[in-house]
């Protein structure tokens, strides 16, 4: 599974993992790619800084926080996509109306640091090696964006800063980012040719290949279905009742 999508970055590893696929992340790496607080030990083995930062508890310990690395302070969940659930909390009376309305989740607080973001993006070979690199500067931060209702703003920059270029490489390795080359190769590849036929062909290739689809899942279903079987058979069992005689 590739979904290439941060939001199914779990689903797709907990499919590897149940079926035995040991390229990519597994479901024991989600904590260290998915939990805001936890990617910050491996920064540092990279080298890299990151912005001080304290796990929601209380209000109390939370105020603490802010007042000691100074408002605003970005909050937001531990465990989140994108720019959901995101605040730019300024002064301890929005800190109160945070508690007061926020979800039930662990939320992760931060010190806020102004800038821009620089990302660097590529292809990673099966050993880790770096196959494909391009990298792109975000002017506007996704979290003004959602907040303030603005619009996005980024540009695909033509040389890599070599600072960029370097902690990027080093967050690879930390990270230990592996995949399947050829897979990335093949969505690269049809990329290519949408962008050279005509719309109507694009559009029946992918129905074509989304039909094709059924092979591999049928194959599966065969080569399963006693397993199929079995699975169904002991969840049944557990929990189906006993009737005595």
């Amino acid at each position: 599974p590739e979904s290439n999508n941060e939001y199914w970055l779990e689903r797709d590893a907990k499919l590897r993992t149940e079926f035995h696929i040991t390229s990519g992340f597994q479901e024991a790496d989600m904590f260290k790619v998915k939990y805001k607080s936890a990617m910050k030990e491996y920064y540092a083995k990279a080298g890299i800084p990151t912005a001080r930062y304290h796990i929601v508890d209380n209000f109390e310990n939370s105020r603490a926080f802010a007042n000691q690395v100074g408002y605003p302070v970005v909050v937001k969940p531990d465990n989140g996509v994108g720019a959901s659930h995101t605040y730019r909390l300024k002064s301890d009376e929005e800190l109160e109306y945070f508690f007061a309305t926020k979800d039930n989740v662990t939320y992760i607080m931060e010190e806020m640091v102004k800038g821009y973001v620089c990302t660097y993006d590529g292809i990673v070979g099966a050993e880790g090696q770096i196959l494909f690199e391009a990298g792109n500067v975000t002017v506007l931060s996704l979290m003004d964006v959602v907040n303030d209702n603005m619009d996005s703003l980024y540009y695909i920059v033509k040389e890599l800063n070599p600072k960029v270029k370097d902690a990027g490489m080093r967050t690879v390795e930390a990270f230990g980012a592996k995949s399947r080359f050829w897979v990335k190769l093949i969505w690269v590849g049809m990329i290519f040719v949408g962008s050279q036929t005509t719309l109507g062909f694009a559009w029946d290739l992918a129905d074509t290949i989304n039909g094709m689809m059924i092979i591999p899942n049928l194959i599966g279903l065969l080569l399963l279905s006693g397993e199929v079987v079995k699975l169904k058979k002991e969840y049944f069992a557990d929990r189906l009742p006993v009737h005595k005689k």
